[in-house]
Parts: C-alpha cells; sequence; structure tokens
C-alpha cells in the first residue's frame, strides 16, 4: 500500500508540475493536488510486508486461537451434552427400575393382601364354626338329650339358658338347705348328688349367663373340697339321730338293729368317703354296739 502511496503522490506532483507549467494552476490543484493527497495518505497509512507479515501471522494466531476455543467450546458442549445424555439415561434406568420395584412391591403388596383376606376368611368360618359349637353345646345344656344340629336361634337358646340357670339356682339352694339339715341318709346322698349335678350345670352356664356374687365354677371347687367335711358332719347328725331313737327303744334287738342300720346304710355310700370318714363311721358303730351289748350283758 505504501508503494502504491509513493506511485500516487509521484503522478500527482509530476501532474501539478506540468500542469503549473501549462499555467493551468486549478486543474493542477485539483488533479494533481488530489493525487498527491491521496498518495501521501496512503503512504502514512500503508504498511510495509514486514508489517503486513506480522499482521496476517497475527490474524492466523488470532484464527487459530478463536478455532481452539471454538473447539473447547464444542468439546465442552459435547462433554456436556453427554453428561445430560447419561444423566437421562440414568434417570430412564432408575424410573425403569422404581417402576420395577412399585410394580414388585404392588404384586406383593396384591399378595399380602389375598394373604390376609383369606386368613380373615378362614378365621371368619373358625369364629363361625366355633360359635356355632359353642351354641350347639349350650343347646344340649338346657335341652335334654337335645339334637346334634342346632333347632334354637341364639337368642332362643340365651333365653333357655337364663331359665335353665334359674331354675337350677332354686334347686341348688333347696338342696343345700336339705343336705345341712337332714339326718336322713338317702335324701342326704341323693340331694347331694343332685346339688353337684345342677353345680355342674351352673358352671357349664358361666360363659353364656351373667351370675353375680360368687361363680359357680369357684362354689363348685369349694364343694369339691369340703365334700369330705360335710359327709362327716351328716355323719353325727345321723349318728346323734340313731342315738335318740334307740335311747327309747326297750330290748336289745331293736336298739342293736338300729345301730346296724346306721353302719348298712353309710356302708352304701363308702365309695364317696375318704378312709378317715370310713374308718370314724366304723369307731361309731363299734362304740354304739358295744355300749348297748355291755347294757345288757
Amino acid at each position: 500500500m505504501r508503494i502504491a502511496g509513493i506511485v500516487l503522490t509521484s503522478i500527482g506532483a509530476l501532474g501539478g508540475i506540468m500542469l503549473v507549467a501549462e499555467g493551468d494552476f486549478y486543474s493542477a490543484i485539483l488533479g494533481g493536488g488530489v493525487l498527491f493527497a491521496v498518495g501521501i495518505i496512503m503512504i502514512i497509512k500503508g504498511k510495509s510486508r514486514k508489517e503486513i507479515a506480522q499482521i496476517k501471522a497475527a490474524k492466523r494466531i488470532e484464527q487459530e486461537k478463536r478455532q481452539e476455543e471454538y473447539r473447547k467450546v464444542k468439546a465442552e458442549k459435547q462433554k456436556i451434552e453427554a453428561e445430560a445424555r447419561k444423566e437421562r439415561e440414568l434417570i430412564r434406568e432408575k424410573s425403569k427400575a422404581e417402576k420395577q420395584r412399585l410394580k414388585l412391591e404392588a404384586k406383593k403388596n396384591r399378595a399380602e393382601a389375598e394373604r390376609l383376606k383369606a386368613e380373615l376368611r378362614k378365621e371368619q368360618e373358625h369364629n363361625h364354626e366355633k360359635e356355632r359349637e359353642n351354641l350347639l353345646a349350650l343347646q344340649k345344656i338346657v335341652l335334654l338329650n337335645g339334637p346334634d344340629e342346632l333347632i334354637l336361634s341364639k337368642s332362643q337358646l340365651q333365653e333357655n339358658a337364663e331359665m335353665r340357670a334359674e331354675q337350677s339356682i332354686k334347686i341348688v339352694q333347696d338342696c343345700v338347705n336339705l343336705i345341712n339339715n337332714t339326718a336322713n341318709p338317702d335324701v342326704y346322698f341323693k340331694r347331694y348328688e343332685m346339688l353337684k349335678h345342677h353345680m355342674h350345670i351352673l358352671e357349664r352356664l358361666e360363659p353364656y349367663v351373667k351370675f353375680f356374687g360368687e361363680l359357680p365354677s369357684v362354689s363348685l371347687n369349694k364343694m369339691n373340697k369340703d365334700e369330705q367335711i360335710s359327709i362327716k358332719c351328716f355323719i353325727d347328725r345321723y349318728y346323734d339321730s340313731v342315738g335318740m331313737k334307740v335311747g327309747k327303744l326297750r330290748t336289745e334287738d331293736a336298739k342293736l338293729n338300729h345301730i346296724q342300720r346306721f353302719h348298712d346304710k353309710l356302708e352304701e355310700h363308702f365309695g364317696i368317703m375318704n378312709q378317715e370318714n370310713i374308718n370314724y363311721v366304723n369307731d361309731l358303730y363299734n362304740t354304739a354296739f358295744n355300749t348297748v351289748f355291755c347294757e345288757y350283758h
């Protein structure tokens, strides 16, 4: 560019000189001056070859830098896109695994629900069968020689159970009164068996009937525990009764017959007496027999 400036400057200067020589000052100033000025400007602003080479090298370096930056940006972008793809793939895999897990869990929950439903159904059937067995057992209590199939409703059985309990309680009270006061062995032992029978009925009715005070099972347990004490008390009453009758008789045979009857009546029930009461009966019998025998001999 500097060379072109020098050429234009030279041409402008020569042209101006020639035009001045011809006396055309206007054309010299306008034409030659313009060319000269343009040439000067080109010289001033123009670059040498070395500078141009340096500029080109700088531009090339700058271009290479921009290309390197572009490659870096592109590589970074590709890296980010790869990471994003990897992240999306990981999310898809996690989502797929989570869906599979939820599916398996739902399947497991359905299986558990089915199992619980089956257990509940089985428990309900068991409870229904158990209730049926309880009602059938109650029917056999309230209906003597009742059938093996239910013929009464639950409410009917409940009503009959309460009536049966009331009847048995009355019988128990009557039996207790006679047992504690009678001196007749037939009455005592018959009523004692009747008492135990109705106490067992009341004990079996406990799950179905509300009892006030002591439960029948507790009373029955006490009665069984004190059975031999009750029998001994009766033996004493019976012996006193026989002693009073014997005291009113005149003959030895009549007295000995009454004493023998005392022993024979009680001997019939030795099966429910313990050995202590059996020995007690024998001792009373021997004492009474010897007393009467000594009285007449």
